[in-house]
């Protein structure tokens, strides 16, 4: 097959510019976004149950149009105020990101020349962290954190903690699947929901589209439920609330905090794809940094509700203050949410002061203004190192990673290649680390909300770097210069690197 040549330079700007007109597009078409309403709406509102192959065909066909319907006629009606403010943000950010990406294609006459760095390097973490005090608004708490990388490592530790606990279990997913794996968590929440508080949230555009992708390594005859909702709540006392998507905005967290004290944080969904076949990270947070999970928990939850933003402002009135105790490092939580993009700008001011190096991993590599950022460190000799999938589960976000890494290439940045699918998103600047649910992708850093952790303690950035980076460096494949990475041939719509 012919393979051609990926564009840098002004065509570079162009093609990611388009991509945001793309998913802008794809945002204004869902004016009301494409799932379900709150708990008192069933995540099935139609009562359709269908169970095997030709159940799994049609859930994503249901769900969107069925969750639409809920979407564009309740959700207005009970979030009136929220809905309202997320259209003007989103509307907002992708004006100013389409004028921003249109005005670069046409004025951008280059490479930046390369700056040469002060001989000790490194940011001053702490100035730095009294820097991101101001520029977004977080302050720093307290807390442990243990990572836990793939699958093996996180579900049992997850088995574990659902069995033995004791008041709560609280889970907050972007998906949570119908294959093997996800039914077996099911069970398990089924089985404690008679004797804790058991309560699951969902994203309904998510759960809806992984419905109808169906895991390489699925058992034959394996039976899916229609809706991992209905099967949740079938017989059992889990409560289980859909959140909308207003102009297809998702939640994309992913937390789960048992009995209020122990908080399991990161990429990974609720499926088979996280148990046993892409690569992922999770991290385990206790102490003081929980309570912040927790709030947000509650207050996602009540706007998740059939009241909507009434619940929302009663249970703002209502909650008492939440609070954890315990030690453990300085720590501090970074969301995105409509109109508070602290993520994006942590992640870009660190992109602008780090002296040393920069290190990546992501699934999808699609901000031009990050990339922009992190080939700037580049040229101005930081060493600059991102770690992308081989192989990925969204063509465009494939095609995507290949522009970026052509014009990081360019720059004198390193990429490496991470066989398989790489799910996990964390970032390293000098020191300074930072991990969630947050992609390197626009929807990551203005439309979906996130959560991420940030820190500068050098135990727990040593980790990362250790138990992540270094060892993903030694796992993945450098490529070569520009000239070296072409066009991927797609195979089953999903792209190969060459």
């Amino acid at each position: 097959m012919e393979r051609y040549m990926l564009t840098t330079g002004r065509n570079g700007y162009a093609w990611r510019g388009g991509l945001r007109i793309a998913m802008a597009c794809l945002l204004a078409a869902s004016i009301a976004g494409c799932a379900g309403g709150g708990r008192d709406m069933p995540a099935d509102p139609m009562g359709l149950e269908a169970e095997g192959e030709f159940g799994a065909g049609l859930a994503p066909h249901l769900g969107f149009g069925a969750s639409a319907i809920w979407s564009s006629v309740v959700r207005p009606i009970k979030e009136p105020v929220s809905t309202l403010h997320r259209v003007i943000m989103l509307t907002a950010d992708t004006l100013g990101g389409m004028i921003t990406a249109t005005f670069k294609a046409i004025s951008s006459d280059g490479d930046t020349p390369a700056v040469s760095l002060a001989p000790d390097g490194g940011m001053d973490l702490i100035a730095w962290e009294k820097t991101l005090n101001d520029l977004t608004g977080t302050r720093q708490t307290l807390g442990t954190a243990q990572f836990m990388i793939d699958g093996d490592a996180f579900y049992p530790v997850l088995y574990d903690a659902i069995a033995g606990a004791e008041k709560s279990v609280d889970v907050r997913l972007y998906i949570f699947d119908t294959d093997d794996v996800a039914l077996d968590v099911a069970d398990r929440l089924k089985n404690r929901a008679g004797e804790v508080r058991t309560r699951v949230l969902l994203d309904g555009l998510g759960s809806s589209w992984a419905s109808g992708a169906r895991p390489d390594t699925l058992p034959a005859g394996h039976r899916a439920p229609l809706s991992i909702a209905a099967y949740l709540r079938d017989e059992s006392a889990v409560t289980v609330r859909i959140q909308a998507n207003p102009l297809m905005a998702g939640d994309h967290t992913k937390s789960i905090v048992v009995d209020g004290k122990r908080a399991f944080l990161g990429g990974m969904n609720i499926g088979r794809e996280y148990r046993y076949e892409w690569h992922d990270m999770m991290v385990e947070l206790r102490g003081p940094v929980v309570a912040g999970i927790r709030r947000d928990f509650e207050s996602t939850w009540d706007r998740a509700s059939l009241f909507g933003d009434i619940g929302w402002l009663f249970g703002s009135l209502t909650r008492g203050t939440i609070r954890n105790g315990g030690g453990g490092a300085p720590m501090r939580l970074l969301a995105t949410r409509p109109g508070d993009d602290q993520i994006r700008r942590a992640r870009f001011a660190a992109f602008e002061r780090a002296q040393n190096y920069i290190f990546v991993q992501t699934p999808y590599l699609a901000d031009d203004d990050a990339v922009d950022r992190l080939a700037a460190a580049a040229r101005r000799g930081v060493d600059v190192r991102v770690i992308l999938p081989e192989r990925n589960d969204s063509a465009l976000m494939d095609y995507s990673n290949r522009e970026a890494a052509q014009t990081l290439l360019a720059a004198g940045a390193r990429i490496y290649i991470y066989p398989g699918f790489t799910h996990a998103k964390a970032m390293l600047a000098d020191g300074w680390a930072m991990f969630g649910s947050a992609n390197m992708d626009w929807l990551s850093h203005a439309v979906n909300r996130e959560m991420d952790v940030a820190t500068s303690d050098p135990d727990i950035a040593g980790r990362l770097k250790r138990d992540l980076f270094m060892a993903d460096f030694r796992r993945a494949r450098e490529i070569g210069p520009p000239e070296t990475l072409r066009e991927p041939l797609l195979v089953a719509g999903v792209g190969a690197w060459q």
